[in-house]
C-alpha cells in the first residue's frame, strides 16, 4: 500500500468519454471531465484508514478500511455504490456496485507502472452484460 502513498497528477487517460457515458453522466460534466487533469492525493492515516482526496471538477475524498464494505457517494452520476477496496498481487483493487437492484458493478484497479507512475483503470459492467473500460495514467508529483 504505502507505494501508492503521494500526491499524483493525471498525465493522460483512454476511453473516459465511453466509460463516464455508460455511467450516465450528461454531455457536458463528460467534456469537462476529459479535459481536466485532476491531482490524487493518497494518504494512510493514523487509524490506519486509507484516504483519498481527488482535486479536479470538485474535490471527493474518500476514506476507507483494507477489506471493509462502505457506501461510496462521491460518483459524479449522483449514484451511491457498495465498495469493498482490496489489496491483491501489489494492486489496489475497489470492488463496487450500485446501490439498487440490477444496478451497475464494476471494479477501478491501480497498479504501479513503475516507482513514479500509476495506472487506474476503471472499469464498469452494465445489466446488459456490457463492460466499458477507461485507463488514467499517474505520474508522482
Amino acid at each position: 500500500m504505502e507505494k501508492f502513498v503521494g500526491s499524483w497528477q493525471m498525465i493522460r487517460s483512454e476511453n473516459l468519454d465511453g466509460y463516464l457515458k455508460a455511467m450516465g453522466i450528461g454531455f457536458a460534466i463528460r467534456q469537462v471531465a476529459i479535459n481536466s487533469k485532476p491531482k490524487q492525493l493518497i494518504q494512510i492515516l493514523e487509524d490506519g484508514s486509507i484516504c483519498i482526496e481527488v482535486h479536479s471538477i470538485r474535490k471527493i475524498v474518500q476514506t476507507f478500511r483494507i477489506g471493509e464494505e462502505f457506501i461510496d457517494k462521491s460518483s459524479p452520476s449522483g449514484k451511491t455504490f457498495k465498495t469493498i477496496v482490496v489489496l491483491e498481487d501489489g494492486k489496489l483493487i475497489a470492488r463496487f456496485e450500485e446501490d439498487t437492484d440490477g444496478g451497475l458493478t464494476g471494479e477501478n484497479i491501480r497498479e504501479m507502472i513503475n516507482e513514479d507512475e500509476f495506472k487506474l483503470s476503471l472499469g464498469l459492467n452494465s445489466p446488459d452484460g456490457n463492460k466499458v473500460v477507461a485507463i488514467r495514467y499517474f505520474k508522482k508529483l
